[in-house]
């Protein structure tokens, strides 16, 4: 899910992280706080909230990659360490000791 977040964010802005089109009319609009206090027609945005777009853009990334090394991680510990004859085998003799 992160990563579909990260691509939709990345592809909305292109090469042109605080310049493109969306992040003028929309972020930096909204997170630039013009809309309580600008003027009435066209707002000169600059670059009003690119640092926070940019950290929006980062921790995106860095959530989606942790959450991929999650999972790698957890299919590697599974793999490894969790031995699934071993366990039913133990679930089957407990199931049979609460039965007596």
């Amino acid at each position: 899910m992160w990563l579909v977040a990260y691509c939709l964010l990345q592809t909305k802005t292109g090469s042109h992280t605080c310049s493109s089109r969306w992040y003028y009319d929309y972020w930096g609009y909204y997170w630039g706080r013009f809309w309580r206090v600008g003027p009435i027609g066209t707002v000169n945005i600059n670059g009003a909230g690119c640092a926070q777009w940019r950290a929006v853009l980062a921790f995106s990334f860095i959530a989606w990659f942790l959450h991929l090394a999650s999972g790698i991680l957890g299919a590697y510990v599974f793999h490894t360490y969790i031995k699934l004859d071993e366990t039913k085998r133990d679930m089957r003799h407990h199931a049979e000791k609460l039965t007596k």
